[in-house]
């Protein structure tokens, strides 16, 4: 009876039909909550907070030429005054730049941290920067929108897929497929490459965690960053600063700027950097100049440093002195050898040459307790900020100068009645899409009044850093770093000419940069090379430099060729404000000397252009294919030959009209830097593709008209007769000239493998496909199996 009743009662139960008399209830109708709609919920009890503090852990990792560069920041953000007119952000941030970690276990740890703490109110920033000070400066409402991370991480309108998985008193809602990145997160010229989100709520409905993590890519550089925000359950207590404990800077963005570039350069893992720095005394009648090329390579374990350094000393009584030395460190031994003298080996840690490194990579920039104006300068791809110091600098620069030219600091002023400072500035240039240095430097100049007469002292210092440098493991070891086979290889143009008379010819249209994949050309090239006599070059640039070492004639002819004569120098050609602009992209691009002024205008192009290669971080000259048949004639012991000579090269832009001269400067300062490496990138592409047609068209593509202005077509139409020199100039005379040698080695006896730039085998009717079909030759395409 009892196991009746029981089935009894649980089939009631199950079909509800047991329980005080109810009635069944209504099956409901409301749909299931949606993810987005949950997370909108959320977000406006969050965003509805006047008052609300945040952990925020941002990691933005660089990824450039193959290697990384990490910054991770630890965040405590504090809004209050939200949605009202007085809205104060405060922001507690520790930031790590990741560094090399030495293995000596004797080694002292490296602190690589360093903490922020600021206040943003009513239109002024206060900044706290450990071992730096405290600073003020203007900002603006929209730039400060963008400098914090916002209370709402995540916008649901942007991702194509909204999830929403509950697991036990949490909610997660992840978010993916984007359509856009998020407004705070990304550069208005980089290009989403991937994004996704979560967020977290608890049983209570609120936000309890966001996450955000994007992926974009900028010029040449991929770039991460993941977001991690954590809403506090109380609210952190901000004081409210005090104008008097804070120096005025006139541009936090620059403080900024300077800062994250130089713990970022700090970690490069290659570099190569020039310096050169200056000193003189008028009174003393002395000047010394100083100068330092180096080489870094930390990679895999092998650290690596060469420094080559000159010292010339110059004194108006006793003539001058000069000093060469070179600073090798490999192996964990640190070799100085002094003007081709004896070698001293030491023995040295990897952190010792660190520190020499860094030494070599920080900016000359004082500290912003010294900036009395900054001006920050977009130039084309490179942020360009330019300093005036302060007299203080100008006082403390004049005591070092006299503390090393007369052993007293204080020499001068107590000869002198009066001191000025006449010139004090610097600058420092840093790659806007890697944030790395590229150049730096300090401009200073004073004068004493001693009875009655002016003695002017100064000094003048500039840094060139590349960084990473391709080249720096060759430089340093002079032997070549293993490369990888690329996927997909190379299958450049490539040429077989023959004569009636059975006379042969290997042509062969080369590129001056390159990658990986000119270092695996096909097998019917490397076939062809090693069957030749000889390899023919527009000039053989490695004997040539050596020739130049020695050669004072040619030292001579060069030194005309690259410098003007007169008395006049680029600033005295050129109108003030293309000059101004000129100069500032001379030293951006580590291009600024002591004979800068005098070299002639179409060289400051064709280093800015230089310039511009390098910023594109993909391809490298190191890599051209020039350099590659260089080094397959030494290993076959191949003799090279030139077509043209090297000093004719070097003299035929400097020979050029100066209108010339200053339209090709024009228009290389008026290049968009990424316009000019995607073009750089698809000539390259169509190169490595050997595709005939496409490259025949991109070569001989004439402007289009149709587009421009009236004002544009008149500039255009005014310039023909300049273009026209300089397509005589570069194109015509030198094609003949090639076809004419080209000739005269089928007319030989050798079988010359002949390889020229790409452009000269088809330009036009002039190109050497097209002319040495006209002058009988048969010129057949290479087919690669």
């Amino acid at each position: 009876m009892k196991k009746i009743l029981s089935g009894m009662l649980a089939v009631l139960m199950l079909l509800g039909l047991f329980g005080c008399g109810k009635e069944k209830p209504e099956p409901t109708t409301e749909p299931a909550p949606q993810a987005a709609d949950v997370y909108a919920q959320a977000c406006t009890v969050l965003d509805g907070a006047e008052e609300i503090t945040l952990d925020v852990v941002v990691s933005k990792t660089i990824l450039v030429e193959g290697y990384s560069f990490t910054q991770k920041t630890e965040q405590v953000l504090t809004y209050t005054g939200r949605n009202t007119d007085a809205q104060l952000v405060a922001l507690e941030k520790a930031v790590d730049w990741t560094a090399h970690e030495d293995e000596d276990e004797d080694a002292d740890e490296e602190d690589t941290t360093r903490q922020y703490t600021e206040i943003y109110t009513d239109g002024t920033l206060y900044v706290e920067v450990e071992d730096e000070g405290a600073f003020s400066g203007q900002l603006e409402q929209t730039d400060a929108a963008q400098r914090y991370a916002p209370v709402i991480l995540l916008d649901a309108a942007l991702y194509g897929e909204v999830t929403m998985e509950t697991l036990e008193e949490q909610t997660t809602i992840s978010f993916a497929a984007p359509t856009a990145a998020e407004g705070w997160a990304m550069p208005a010229d980089a290009q989403l490459q991937s994004a996704s989100g979560t967020a977290v709520i608890g049983a209570d409905g609120a936000l309890q965690k966001m996450t955000y993590c994007i992926t974009y890519q900028q010029a040449a550089t991929q770039v991460t960053v993941e977001v991690d925000s954590t809403p506090r359950a109380e609210v952190q207590q901000v004081e409210l600063p005090q104008e008097d404990d804070y120096t005025a800077v006139v541009s936090p963005e620059a403080l900024d700027l300077l800062l994250t570039a130089e713990a970022l350069t700090m970690q490069t893992p290659t570099a190569a950097i020039n310096d050169e720095t200056s000193f003189f005394s008028q009174a003393a009648g002395v000047a010394l100049e100083q100068g330092d090329e180096a080489y870094y390579y930390d990679v895999d374990g092998e650290l690596l440093l060469k420094v080559k350094s000159s010292m010339q000393y110059m004194d108006s009584e006793n003539g001058s002195e000069s000093e060469e030395y070179e600073t090798l460190y490999r192996d964990g031994k640190l070799v100085v050898t002094a003007d081709s003298g004896l070698p001293t080996q030491t023995n040295a840690k990897d952190k010792e040459i660190r520190e020499m490194c860094r030494d070599l990579l920080v900016s000359y920039a004082t500290g912003p307790e010294y900036w009395k104006q900054v001006e920050i300068i977009d130039l084309n791809g490179v942020n360009y900020l330019e300093f005036a110091l302060t007299d203080e600098t100008g006082n403390e620069t004049q005591n070092a100068i006299c503390a090393m030219i007369f052993g007293d600091a204080t020499v001068l002023n107590k000869m002198a009645s009066a001191y000025e400072n006449k010139t004090l500035s610097a600058y420092v240039a840093i790659d806007k899409y890697t944030g790395l240095i590229t150049g730096t430097g300090m401009e200073f100049e004073g004068a004493h009044t001693i009875e009655g007469d002016e003695y002017t002292l100064g000094m003048r210092a500039d840094r060139a850093i590349e960084a990473p440098a391709y080249g720096a493991y060759y430089e340093i070891t002079e032997e070549y770093p293993e490369e990888k086979e690329p996927e997909q290889k190379a299958q450049p143009l490539f040429y077989h000419v023959t004569g009636q008379d059975g006379q042969e010819m290997w042509l062969f249209g080369t590129i001056h940069v390159g990658d990986e994949r000119t270092a695996f050309l096909p097998q019917e090239i490397q076939d062809a090379f090693a069957a030749s006599d000889a390899l023919a070059l527009e000039f053989d640039v490695e004997s040539f430099e050596k020739q130049a070492e020695t050669d004072t004639k040619l030292q001579q002819k060069l030194s005309e060729a690259y410098y003007y004569s007169d008395d006049k120098t680029v600033e005295d050609r050129l109108e003030p404000e293309l000059y101004e602009l000129a100069l500032k992209f001379m030293k951006a691009s580590g291009n600024n000397s002591t004979y800068t002024p005098y070299l002639k205008i179409a060289l400051w192009a064709n280093f800015i252009e230089n310039h511009y290669l390098r910023l594109t971080h993909t391809l490298h000259s190191e890599q051209g294919v020039e350099e590659r048949l260089t080094r397959w004639a030494k290993e076959q012991e191949k003799p090279i030959r030139d077509v043209e000579s090297g000093l004719a090269q070097s003299q035929m832009s400097g020979n050029w009209s100066q209108d010339l001269q200053i339209l090709l400067l024009e228009d290389i300062l008026d290049t968009d830097i990424l316009e000019f490496g995607a073009d750089v990138m698809e000539l390259y592409e169509l190169w490595c593709a050997g595709d005939e047609e496409a490259l025949i068209q991109m070569i001989n593509e004439e402007p289009d008209t149709s587009e421009m202005t009236e004002e544009e077509l008149a500039e255009y139409t005014a310039a023909i007769p300049l273009m026209e020199e300089y397509e005589k100039g570069m194109e015509h005379d030198r094609n003949a000239h090639m076809l004419k040698v080209a000739i005269e080695y089928l007319e030989s006896e050798d079988v010359v493998f002949y390889a020229v730039g790409l452009a000269h085998l088809l330009e036009g009717t002039s190109g050497l496909v097209q002319a040495l079909r006209d002058a009988g030759y048969t010129v057949e395409l290479v087919s690669y199996s």
